[in-house]
């Protein structure tokens, strides 16, 4: 496992073409640990991007982590609900964007997302049809997995000026995503289908149906970590002791 003390570091030291990742704090460890446990048990590399030196400590021996807090200009304290803590969500945006103008594809997920089987394959077969592929909530995008590769309109999009000039931080990340990429078009998008990648509403609904064929659990919809810790037990997703 290695610890990359930047983001530029990474990039020039890891030369994978296609990067899964995440991104977490403190504030959800043990989640991020299920999570990477869930990718390795299905064979699947992901790096972790830590906003905080305590998650980089805790997840060193876990699996590969790159301290995305240097970025931020030192080690941050993210208190719930704050703007501090709004901000989060779109760092993640800023990260791909550099991983794609350096030509690479990205796959992310979000941290309460258990793998349930190895998706690399399908979601290389949708990426050479579609410049971005996204889960679905039923009705238009969940930022909570994604994937994009680099083309010119993806590179040149995802940068933090670009996300300025759109005023990003008057909406929630995922209103973001639907009104200014989904309704308008930006892209050449697929939303995957809701029962191989389905979120939290769909999957408690229809488990029974999709347990053995979906590809991810995204176990949203729900409020509280000790309560989406609950359910992933509930259903048997929560493998770490």
């Amino acid at each position: 496992m290695t610890v990359y003390k930047d983001l530029q570091t990474f990039i020039n030291q890891n030369k994978s073409k296609e990067v899964i990742f995440c991104v977490a704090n403190n504030g959800v460890n043990e989640m991020t640990f299920n999570l990477i446990e869930s990718c390795r048990i299905n064979k699947i590399n992901i790096v972790v991007f830590a906003l905080d030196k305590s998650i980089s400590k805790f997840l060193e021996n876990a699996c590969d982590v790159v301290n995305y807090f240097v970025e931020l200009g030192g080690n941050q304290i993210y208190e719930y609900e704050t703007e501090n803590f709004k901000k989060i969500a779109y760092y993640r945006f800023f990260i791909l964007g550099e991983l794609l103008r350096d030509n690479r594809k990205i796959i992310y997920l979000d941290i309460d997302i258990f793998v349930n089987k190895n998706f690399i394959n399908d979601i290389s077969y949708e990426l050479n049809k579609y410049d971005l592929v996204i889960q679905t909530n039923g009705k238009n995008c969940c930022t909570g997995f994604f994937a994009i590769r680099p083309t010119d309109e993806t590179k040149k999009y995802f940068t933090k000026s670009n996300f300025e000039s759109k005023n990003y931080l008057n909406y929630l990340d995922q209103d973001f995503f639907n009104q200014e990429i989904f309704d308008k078009n930006i892209f050449k998008l697929k939303l995957l289908r809701i029962d191989l990648y389905p979120n939290g509403a769909y999957y408690y609904k229809n488990y029974k149906k999709i347990d053995n064929s979906c590809y991810i659990i995204h176990f949203n919809n729900i409020v509280g970590y000790i309560e989406k810790i609950k359910k992933m037990n509930e259903h048997k997703k929560w493998i770490i002791s």
